[in-house]
């Protein structure tokens, strides 16, 4: 199958894989047990987050290990909520299902929640953001770093500046990001950051946070004392440790990977606009501050999820959205934010590749998109 949903998931490299191994047949001890096996696994546990901090431009004691993306962002929105429940929280209009949900979950139980909204390519509005800051008393702006379904990059060094000369923290959902830039937490100037490996070419089921400070956290999980007293259970040094080596190859290769998408996502916008089809990307030209491996396509009059089966059928696997909605058909809240009319919001399709693909695979898809789109459903009313 050519498999173009790396936004969704990447298979483990093999390296990870290997590393993986080795970590659960050499360190059968737990990391928090004071006998010799105890400690093994402990100082690989140690050795593990220091390099991984190493390579955020961080400090070891900056991370805590979660078992998803998913977790980090809630750890932070929750446990800003419990330390100051009587501030407002801020979010985008364009955040991740684990973000949007977890501030809703708060709205629902009295949690004051202002959303910033997007312009038309998903930048966040920087007047709005302005403004909510002056007239709101806000403990924490939660932002999509890196769009997982349209590619924007948003400015995080000015949105961090922003926040913090009104004494308000910033936490990036850089889920999407490793990939595809050498990440320096410090210079980005944000206060915690979430992130999942298995979006790097890194295991599923291991995330960590970036905290600059712990000041703000409450546990999500209690128990025993793992993670500075933060995030209960045993430590998933496996797991941990395919973290480190697939984080490690992301940076050491992350320049010249990028290099080939860039071409690649070029070729794709050429064969679409040489092709019979209707279309318009969603979200940022590739000129501007952008993921350029994830295209968001918008096919006039036509249903996403026919168009994703029949591709499914020509070998072609896609998504018509994010992953974390699967099975849930509905309309996209990041396309409508960003203003896609009805002509194209209900056929829009997000193509997501890496550097393994070539483009000779764009143009397989293009074709296969013009060999379908005669015989594809019409939206849906």
């Amino acid at each position: 199958m050519l498999y173009l949903d790396y936004a969704a998931t990447t298979k483990p490299a093999e390296k990870v894989v290997d590393a993986m191994v080795s970590a659960m047949r050499e360190f059968p001890g737990n990391p928090s047990s004071l006998h010799a096996e105890g400690r093994k696994a402990n100082k690989r546990y140690n050795r593990a987050k220091k390099h991984i901090a190493d390579l955020l431009g961080a400090n070891r004691e900056n991370i805590l290990f979660t078992s998803s993306g998913t977790e980090a962002i809630n750890f932070v929105i929750k446990g800003t909520h419990a330390r100051h429940p009587d501030k407002t929280i801020l979010v985008s209009t364009i955040e991740h299902t684990a973000t949007k949900k977890a501030a809703e979950y708060l709205e629902d139980k009295g949690t004051s929640i202002r959303r910033i909204g997007c312009d038309k390519d998903g930048y966040l509005r920087i007047d709005e953001l302005e403004k909510a800051l002056r007239e709101t008393d806000v403990s924490l702006l939660s932002l999509i770093y890196a769009n997982n379904e349209i590619g924007t990059v948003q400015d995080a060094r000015k949105i961090a500046a922003m926040c913090h000369a009104h004494d308000v923290k910033l936490h990036l959902d850089m889920v999407q990001s490793p990939l595809h830039e050498k990440i320096d937490l410090k210079g980005l100037g944000c206060d915690y950051a979430s992130f999942s490996a298995h979006k790097f070419f890194g295991p599923r089921g291991v995330g960590f946070l970036y905290a600059k400070t712990k000041d703000d956290l409450d546990p999500l999980i209690h128990g025993g004392k793992q993670e500075d007293g933060l995030r209960a259970g045993t430590e998933n040094l496996p797991g941990i440790v395919g973290t480190e080596v697939a984080l490690a190859e992301a940076a050491k290769h992350v320049e010249k990977r990028e290099e080939k998408i860039g071409i690649l996502a070029g070729d794709l916008l050429s064969a679409l606009a040489e092709s019979s089809i209707t279309w318009r990307l969603n979200g940022p030209p590739l000129d501007k501050p952008r993921l350029k491996n994830i295209l968001n396509i918008g096919l006039k009059d036509l249903d996403a999820d026919d168009v994703a089966f029949r591709l499914d059928k020509e070998g072609i696997g896609i998504s018509e959205g994010s992953a974390c909605s699967s099975g849930i058909i509905e309309e996209s809240h990041v396309l409508r934010a960003i203003g896609v009319d009805d002509d194209h919001i209900g056929g829009s399709v997000r193509i997501s590749f890496s550097h393994e693909q070539t483009k000779e695979d764009m143009e397989r898809l293009v074709h296969a998109l013009e060999k379908i789109v005669g015989n594809v459903g019409k939206k849906k009313p």
